[in-house]
């Protein structure tokens, strides 16, 4: 059958579409598309889609009438089938692609992702029907909250996600130093020094020498102190001044190496007692720029392969997540037919009063 013949073919009124029109009348079938078409299927056997077509046109036309009326019908009556202006245009595509009468497209009370749908009630059939923008607006909620329908992203493969996951710069810095802290904190004190590269016996070997130093630098001064106190006891005639002017100045001079030793050695015993917490706080940002760097090799796998996370564990703890992204190239990228042809997975599209229309079988 094909549809345009069928719509411009010219028809005559016989006998028996009276007589049906009028059984059907007394039956009480309603002027409802699919109600007449199992009715005439159904109940009075009619196969031919012609002859059901015709009694349907006729009776939706004369419905309610007085059963007298009936008995005028005419050619005529035929006229206006083939109008197809009151039908809406994707209706009419569906039906040039279907190759089928309009009048049995019957729209659907859901949309498939917004698009509309239409009945085939010859076989029984779903269609879903949009133009090219709609047929993307169907993609986009498709995919809205994909990621939970599909049961999370354990579920999306990986070369889908990597480009929407992008590790938290923040997160990952405090995840680190809290590890290092943590690792640094199981350690002895020598193990902590020796792993910061200090060496604790040169700095107390250091210490030790200063502190001979100064040692020496007392003794030779007291020696000093006491050869001035001779000279002093026995200069009556100041024949020994200018002796002890230069033992003063040695002095002196002792005096102030004396100083600068002990401030050497109050900075080295003060290196020292410090040398833990020093060591610790430079190990610790060692640690961390280590592990920050291992982590920022690997990526979110970091965590799934070295520290028990799951992925979406690892996503939700140390990642930024751009599921709308995700969601929007999804929508864009993948096939429309395979996403909204649920059935059999095609995209038909059919060209009527100068737009383009897609089509998906739903079922």
């Amino acid at each position: 059958m094909k549809l345009l013949k069928l719509i411009k073919e010219e028809r005559t009124i016989k006998p028996y579409h009276k007589k049906l029109i009028k059984v059907m009348d007394q039956q009480g079938v309603s002027d409802e598309v699919s109600d007449m078409w199992d009715f005439l299927g159904s109940k009075l056997d009619i196969r031919n889609t012609e002859e059901k077509l015709e009694i349907m046109h006729l009776y939706k036309k004369y419905y309610g009438v007085e059963e007298e009326e009936l008995d005028n019908l005419s050619d005529d009556d035929f006229s206006d089938m083939g109008d197809t202006s009151d039908i809406e245009d994707k209706k009419m595509a569906l039906a040039l692609n279907l190759d089928v009468p309009p009048m049995l497209l019957e729209e659907q009370n859901y949309t498939h992702y917004g698009l509309t749908v239409y009945n085939n009630l010859d076989d029984g059939s779903d269609y879903a029907v949009g133009d090219d923008s709609e047929a993307g607006e169907a993609m986009e909620e498709y995919f809205d909250s994909y990621v939970s329908n599909v049961g999370g992203i354990e579920y999306i493969d990986r070369w889908l996600l990597d480009d929407f996951i992008e590790l938290d710069s923040y997160v990952v810095e405090e995840y680190a130093r809290e590890t290092a802290e943590y690792r640094v904190e199981d350690m002895d004190e020598d193990e902590v020094i020796e792993e910061a590269g200090y060496d604790k016996d040169s700095l107390e070997s250091d210490l030790e020498n200063l502190k001979d130093e100064l040692s020496d630098l007392e003794s030779e001064k007291e020696d000093l102190e006491s050869e001035l106190e001779d000279l002093e006891y026995d200069n009556d005639e100041g024949e020994n001044d200018d002796e002890i002017e230069d033992l003063n100045e040695r002095i002196s001079d002792l005096e102030d190496s004396i100083y600068e030793k002990e401030s050497e050695i109050e900075e080295k015993e003060s290196e020292i007692e410090s040398l833990y917490e020093v060591a610790k706080e430079e190990l610790i940002d060692k640690m961390t720029e280590d592990i920050s760097d291992d982590i920022e090799s690997e990526g979110v796998d970091y965590f799934v392969d070295n520290m028990g996370y799951t992925l979406e564990q690892a996503v939700d703890s140390f990642c930024t997540f751009d599921e709308l992204g995700l969601q929007s190239y999804l929508a864009e990228n993948e096939d429309r037919g395979n996403t909204l042809g649920s059935y059999d997975g095609v995209e038909e599209e059919e060209e009527y009063d100068g737009e383009w229309y897609y089509i998906y079988r739903v079922d």
